[in-house]
């Protein structure tokens, strides 16, 4: 595997070599999975967000008179659209989904920090990155939502359904969003050979945050860590420990939270902590 930068798809990237921030994450131990409806949103999100034109080329809203109840002709209508679709190799989504994802969109470019900042401006989007780290002997790769290169600044999307401080906070640690941060802002300066020590988050709710019937308002916020910060020192540490319980695993053949020896069934602690009254009567 060559270093450096490479223009990846993401199903390329998630195949490629390298030790990710998700792998590191699950080296702690077990993650949370996300459905398959929560991977088609974030990826069909970043695109509207990130690659606009490419969003257009990739989806296609299926038409009202292809839907039933639409009058005569609606199966031969529906099929030929069918075909024509997986022709151009695009995903049929209902017109519905599309309205949300133009909001955000606008809700996100529109915000005074991200024009501020340039935080979607004068970059590259979905880079991959690859960086063989000598201090531990492994290869490591990253994959960035937007690198302003002229500023030095990463951006990453989130959505959340829930993007205010105390709420957005708490989900980044428990997701080791910290990790994140100072995976991707140490192995892009180690790349580039050029200092990158800002990085920012742009969240946004996954459903208005006030509906008032015609008028839906999207929240959004924007947050930024930088690298002598005790959020990157942090994740920093998480990446040591990460690459450091890899070679050991690596050399031993031991992974976390799968141990080679028998264990005896029990209950969980809290079952027993639990005051019932007789579930047998």
């Amino acid at each position: 595997m060559n270093t450096g930068w490479l223009r990846l798809s993401n199903d390329e990237y998630h195949a490629a070599e390298g030790l990710s921030k998700s792998k590191m994450s699950f080296l702690f131990g077990p993650q949370p999975k996300p459905s398959d409806e929560a991977m088609e949103f974030g990826e069909m999100f970043h695109a509207s967000i990130l690659e606009p034109a490419e969003f257009d080329n990739r989806y296609i809203a299926i038409p009202e008179d292809c839907k039933m109840g639409s009058g005569p002709g609606m199966k031969s209508r529906k099929e030929a659209f069918l075909a024509s679709a997986e022709a151009e190799g695009k995903k049929i989504i209902d017109p519905k989904n599309l309205e949300p994802f133009k909001k955000m969109r606008e809700a996100i470019i529109s915000h005074p920090e991200v024009i501020k900042n340039g935080l979607l401006e004068d970059g590259e989007t979905e880079l991959s990155g690859f960086w063989f780290d000598p201090d531990y002997q492994v290869l490591t790769k990253i994959r960035i939502d937007y690198i302003n290169k002229k500023n030095r600044i990463i951006t990453e999307l989130k959505t959340t359904r829930d993007c205010t401080e105390h709420a957005f906070f708490e989900q980044a640690f428990k997701l080791d969003y910290d990790l994140q941060a100072a995976h991707e802002l140490y192995t892009t300066t180690r790349i580039t050979e050029v200092i990158h020590d800002r990085f920012f988050f742009i969240t946004v709710n996954k459903k208005p945050t006030y509906d008032f019937g015609d008028n839906e308002i999207w929240g959004v916020m924007v947050y930024e860590t930088k690298a002598d910060s005790e959020f990157i020192t942090n994740g920093l540490l998480k990446r040591a420990r990460a690459l450091t319980i890899y070679n050991e695993c690596k050399e031993s053949g031991k992974w976390p939270n799968y141990s080679q020896e028998l264990k005896m069934m029990s209950l969980p602690g809290w079952v027993l902590r639990k005051e019932y009254k007789g579930i047998i009567e």
